[in-house]
Order: C-alpha cells, then structure tokens, then sequence
C-alpha cells in the first residue's frame, strides 16, 4: 500500500487536497472517493486499504470547505460547483493513474453528489458505490428553520449554520464518536447554498433515477438516523433493476465502513467485491 498526498486546482483556482493509495504491483482498478459532510478523505484510510488489498486503487480529495482543501469551511458557491469538482478531480485522479476500469464511491452528502453527478454528466465509469446517500434527511430540520437560512442565505451568500453530529449517530462503535470529535479537521459548519442544494438535488435524483447509466451499488444502514433509508428505497424502486444492486443492513447506523466488527469489516468486503467482479 503506497500512500500519497497531492493538491490541484479547481475550475475556480482553488486548491484542492487529494490522496492516493495504490496497491503493490498493478491495479486491476481505480476507485474515485468522495466524502461526506463535515469531514475529509483520511477517515477512508482502511476503506482504502482494503481496496488495496484487492488490487484496487483509491484516489480521493477533500471538497472545498473541508479537510486539507481550501475555502470557508462549510461553503460552496454553488452545488454545480461542488459538481464540477468531481470532474476535475477525476481528471485528474486519471492523470494519475488510466487505463483500469473507474469507480465513482460518495458517502452520505458525497452520496448523493455522485449519483446526481452521474446522472447530469454521464462520465464513462464502470459503476458507482453510493453509501447512506443524502437524498433526504431521516429528520428534516424545523420549517421556520428552514426558512430562515434561505431569507439569510440570499443576503449573506457565505452564511454558514453549526451542524456538527450528536453522539452515537454516526456508528454503533462508541470510539468512532470519541475519533470523530477528536479530529481537528472534521467541522460542522454549513452554508445555505450546499444545505439547499443538496436537499433539492437528493429530490432531483430520485425523480430521475430511471435514467441512472452506469451499474449502481447503493449502500445503506437500516438504523440510519442522519440520511433517510426511505429515500434510498424510493430511488432503487425507479433505478434499472438489471444494473442496480441495493445492500440493506440491519440494525446499522450511518457510516456501515466505521460500524463494530465484524460488521464494519463484512460491508467493506461486500463494496470490495462488487467493484472487484466488475473489473
């Protein structure tokens, strides 16, 4: 497993962080990862290892506003913004490696973002992993909250609200918590534009999720209490069923790669496999 840190700019100028990990001798495949709201590519650390071990290559990148990357924490100009990075980071996760079948893999906020990337922009990929994608919230926030971020959003276009996650949400492993507030790089900051956008584009993917072009896994903790399992159901009850795969876990929370052993371990072999069987 060969580890490396890189930056390269967006379509705007800004820097963005990525890393790579590839495995000894020559890979059979390349998995493009985004992550989820609030934190940043080293919490795949062991996903990426696991990968590795299957002869899969992981390259991801810190969205703007998060990790390593630069930006206001939280802060997106736009969602077709936040979409167009992942196309210049798969540019240039393929100047780093080419000629291998691509995987696209979004987690949570980053779920959602690579479904409906895939869905406006049709990249030639072999298939997509998305895992407890945002397309709903298990619990919207209060309508006059709601509101009020618009109202506010619309004058101050950089207003970011603290969303940083309750105990005992993200995992049934207690010490997931402990290393997630721990970690100086994880915020809970976000602004109007990412919250609304990602909100009405998880409703846009569901309604267009017919039109999914590419082999799909969709992964998602039955137990969810952040992205609604619900709404992962309504989109594989439209996606093509011969190219889609829907993996329920029972009793799971959110992050089903960070859950207790031997949990954590049996779904990150089962992303494995399928990437591996379509290599």
């Amino acid at each position: 497993m060969n580890h490396l840190e890189f930056a390269f700019p967006a379509t705007d100028g800004l820097q963005l962080f990525g890393r790579q990990w590839l495995p000894e001798g020559t890979a059979v495949g390349l998995l493009c990862l985004v992550h989820g709201f609030g934190e940043h590519s080293g919490r795949y650390h062991h996903v990426a290892r696991a990968f590795n071990e299957a002869g899969v290559a992981v390259i991801a990148f810190d969205q703007r506003g998060h990790g390593r990357s630069a930006g206001k924490r939280g802060f997106t100009p736009s969602y077709d913004q936040s979409l167009v990075d992942i196309g210049t980071f798969i540019t240039e996760a393929h100047k780093r490696l080419s000629g291998v079948p691509t995987f696209l893999y979004g987690h949570s906020m980053g779920g959602s973002m690579v479904l409906n990337y895939t869905l406006r922009h049709k990249p030639k990929l072999q298939g997509v992993i998305a895992t407890s994608p945002w397309l709903r919230l298990t619990t919207p926030p209060p309508a006059a909250v709601v509101t009020a971020a618009r109202l506010i959003s619309t004058v101050w276009r950089t207003f970011t609200i603290t969303n940083k996650f309750e105990d005992n949400l993200l995992s049934n492993d207690p010490e997931v918590d402990v290393q997630y507030k721990g970690d100086p790089l994880v915020h809970g900051q976000m602004s109007g534009k990412l919250f609304f956008g990602v909100n009405q584009a998880g409703a846009w993917a569901i309604e267009h999720s017919a039109e999914f072009p590419v082999p799909l896994l969709l992964v998602h903790g039955e137990a969810d209490p952040i992205t609604s399992f619900a709404a992962s159901l309504d989109f594989v009850g439209r996606a093509p069923t011969a190219t889609t795969t829907f993996q329920a876990w029972p009793n799971l929370l959110h992050e089903t790669h960070n859950e207790t052993s031997p949990q954590k371990e049996e779904v990150i072999a089962y992303n494995v496999a399928w990437v591996k069987g379509k290599c």
